[in-house]
């Protein structure tokens, strides 16, 4: 057995690559995978060149630069996908479209997360909607939370962003409460700055995370163990 990165008895993350830690689970160890992988993209993930409009979005005038995700110029959905389907029951994942040619979608279903909500706040820059893939296939919907990530986070008083990718706490945490089925294990295989297992501690649901990079497995522990979680 890998030894955990750290641990509070209830949420685990663990430092490496998903693709070997998962083997130690059984198969269908978890109620649900939640998580937003690589897409395979190669993101530039500087963002510093991005200015926000005259007086800023809720303070903040210009993105921040940092470091390139792991494996986003080369990862290969497929390979891992087949490791995590063998350990979880139901799946929500972020960014389907990006694998729409892959093995994922045989099944399942897709839904939209509109970012912006009004034409105005299209201006803001980043893509105004995103994709969330759904496994069982349930109603196609439109999912509506308002956010401008690399200026700050719509409902969360964080002027600051701890990953390139990051997607706000309120968000997880309904995708939980009102798309999945009472899950009571969560998987999040990408953890990133660890915000699935923030929503898995707030709703006190049992969740292991694994991230790649160990620089982000400290910034999710710091996350779990703040008395005032975002």
């Amino acid at each position: 057995m890998i030894e955990p990165f750290y641990t509070d008895g209830k949420r685990t993350i663990y430092n490496g690559d998903c693709l070997d830690i998962l083997k130690q689970f059984p198969d269908k160890s978890f109620d649900l995978c939640l998580t937003d992988p690589p897409y395979g993209i190669d993101l530039d993930t500087d963002f510093s060149g991005m200015v926000s409009r005259p007086g800023g979005y809720k303070g903040k005038l210009r993105g921040n630069s940092y470091d390139k995700i792991e494996n986003d110029n080369k990862f290969d959905w497929n390979i891992y996908w087949k490791e995590i389907e063998r350990i979880g029951k139901s799946f929500i994942i972020f960014g389907g479209d990006y694998f729409i040619d892959r093995d994922l979608f045989t099944v399942g279903s897709m839904s939209i997360w509109d970012k912006r909500l009004t034409d105005s706040a299209d201006k803001i820059f980043g893509s105004c909607f995103e994709t969330i893939w759904f496994y069982p296939r349930q109603k196609r919907d439109i999912i509506r939370y308002k956010w401008a990530g690399l200026f700050g986070m719509e409902k969360e008083q964080q002027h600051f962003r701890l990953h390139p990718t990051q997607k706000p706490l309120d968000l997880i945490k309904l995708l939980i409460n009102d798309y999945a089925k009472n899950p009571q294990t969560i998987l999040d295989p990408f953890l990133g700055s660890g915000t699935t297992l923030v929503a898995a501690k707030q709703l006190n649901r049992n969740a292991v995370g694994i991230e790649i990079s160990k620089e982000y497995c400290e910034i999710a522990r710091k996350r779990l163990e703040q008395s005032t979680l975002l």
